[in-house]
């Protein structure tokens, strides 16, 4: 009787787990609202006159944000204005995407920051 009740105990847990496990596969993810994200630094970013930040969805959970200065700008002001921005928005909370900020002077890419929605950290790569 009491080997049924175990066997009974240990089916009916099986079948949540893999109800639970279904329901977090299945539920949705991250890669649904990256477009939303990129398009909320977008706006925000292309402010006071600036217009150069195009964002887009890349794949799962990746977003490609590209900062765009006029040909002839410092390197060092695309470094320090790219950087800020990636900066500013690891502050604002969990971002459910990676997100790579990609500094051009005109159409030379000057750096690349990452920010990793792991770690929430944002780290130079170029």
């Amino acid at each position: 009787m009491k080997a049924k009740t175990i066997i009974f105990g240990l089916i009916l847990f099986g079948i949540v787990s893999v109800s639970m496990f279904n329901f977090l596969v299945t539920s949705p993810k991250a890669e649904e609202k990256s477009p939303q994200i990129a398009s909320f630094i977008q706006s925000k970013v292309n402010t006071g006159g600036y217009t150069g930040c195009s964002c887009r969805s890349i794949g799962n959970q990746l977003i490609q944000c590209d900062m765009n200065f006029p040909p002839g700008t410092s390197r060092y002001t695309v470094i320090a204005n790219t950087q800020g921005v990636a900066d500013l928005f690891a502050q604002v909370g969990a971002l459910a995407s990676t997100i790579y900020y990609t500094g051009y002077s005109g159409s030379q890419k000057v750096c690349e920051f990452k920010y990793d929605m792991f770690s929430r950290t944002v780290t130079r790569k170029f």
